[in-house]
């Protein structure tokens, strides 16, 4: 048997089990207690499914308003943004009052010329040469000293 039925499906269940229970009670009078608590039980059930049924429908709808709304005030607040950019400048320092970020300024540089170019990759060059000559020098110097420790121990 699944255990992962719904309620609404076990509260059809028991409803029909409480309506054939109710046609037996004349023939079978050990039903009578257990019949009315499980009438009890259904109409208390019942009410109950209904106001989760009613609450489930207004979390929907709440929910649908809550986007809508979200919507609604974005749009605003771009087109305040934009009205307040438009009025004091994209990048003045006056927007930090509405919130709003300036753009930032930028600074452009002159473009580098072709011979400026190859100078910035020749000295990129020639560090990476010095360094790798340099890490060989360092293993040189490293491979030396073992060979010179292993020389001294007899």
């Amino acid at each position: 048997m699944a255990t992962s039925r719904s309620f609404k499906t076990k509260l059809t269940e028991w409803q029909a089990l409480f309506n054939n229970a109710a046609l037996h009670l004349t023939d079978i009078p050990q039903f009578a207690n257990d019949h009315a608590a499980l009438g009890t039980l259904l109409t208390e059930a019942t009410t109950l499914q209904g106001q989760q049924d009613l609450a489930k429908a207004q979390l929907k709808t709440r929910t649908l308003r809550r986007t809508a709304i979200q919507k609604q005030a974005n749009e605003l607040r771009n087109r305040l943004a934009a009205t307040a950019k438009g009025a004091v400048g994209l990048t003045s320092g006056d927007l930090l009052q509405f919130g709003i970020n300036p753009r930032p300024v930028v600074i452009s540089r002159p473009r580098r010329s072709k011979a400026e170019i190859a100078e910035a990759l020749a000295r990129r060059a020639a560090k990476a040469q010095a360094q790798s000559a340099a890490a060989e020098a360092l293993k040189a110097a490293n491979r030396a000293k073992a060979e010179a420790d292993v020389k001294l121990v007899p």
